[in-house]
């Protein structure tokens, strides 16, 4: 073959193979419009168990709704927390406002990195603080593959979020257990 048809010819294949590499991740309508293959993942409503406080504060109670979870299913827990109670009898754990990163679990240890605003914004007190951390622990070590947690705060690990427990390890469900068992 010449130089003058080879090149020609490469440059069609690699078209025709990237045209087939492309249409395989995208879906096209019966408009011809292109849109991004949904996930079949992203969708998926499942029942989750989220605990919130009453409005003393000193009781922890179990709410279970649905949600659209994904593979993501620890940092939807936490945005759910954030968000509050669907019952008018519960009160929110988090405070307004609170963000967070990201949660990674890594050997049975669900990291969840927030951001340095719940320093900020938490109300603080110290039944307001453990039941921040009731919730949050509590929600996530429902999960089998969750045995404790470790707040982070912007990826670092702080002494305490508002000035009376220790945070600097992670925390395990039977330790928020003991503090209700405690408060009954």
């Amino acid at each position: 073959m010449k130089k003058g048809v080879l090149v020609p010819v490469i440059l069609i294949l690699v078209f025709l193979i990237g045209g087939t590499v492309f249409a395989h991740f995208m879906n096209v309508s019966e408009e011809g419009h292109l849109g991004v293959v949904p996930n079949p993942q992203s969708n998926k409503s499942e029942m989750i168990s989220l605990y919130f406080t009453n409005r003393e504060s000193d009781k922890i109670i179990l709410e279970k709704r649905h949600a659209k979870v994904g593979e993501e299913i620890e940092k939807r827990i936490v945005e759910e927390l954030i968000k509050g109670p669907d019952s008018e009898e519960l009160f929110p754990t988090f405070p307004k406002g609170t963000e967070v990163y990201g949660v990674e679990v890594i050997e049975g240890v669900a990291f969840v990195n927030f951001k340095e605003s719940i320093l900020n914004l938490h109300w603080g007190g110290t039944s307001g603080e453990m039941v921040t951390l009731s919730s949050l622990v509590l929600s996530l070590t429902v999960l089998d593959h969750v045995d404790s947690v470790q707040i982070l705060i912007e990826g670092e690990r702080v002494e305490t979020l508002a000035g009376h427990y220790s945070i600097m390890q992670p925390l395990k469900r039977e330790e928020m257990l003991n503090y209700l068992q405690s408060n009954d």
